[in-house]
């Protein structure tokens, strides 16, 4: 795999473990995944938030990360 792919896989995993962990804003989301990395692409880190969130977020939460797009 390219180290591209491997980085991208990377910020997933780590935006998986701060949802499971309990994060719940798309800033303490990516927050934790900066701590984790040393470069981060935050659109990126932003979109997968936006693709995991219905799973691990309750609905109320879910509403309220989308009202910051």
């Amino acid at each position: 795999m390219s180290k591209t792919k491997n980085w991208m896989m990377d910020m997933e995993e780590h935006v998986w473990d701060a949802l499971k962990g309990g994060w719940t804003t798309l800033e303490d989301v990516q927050s934790y995944v900066k701590e984790r990395m040393d470069t981060v692409d935050e659109a990126y880190v932003e979109q997968v938030f936006h693709e995991l969130d219905q799973e691990f977020l309750p609905p109320n939460e879910q509403d309220k990360t989308k009202l910051i797009l």
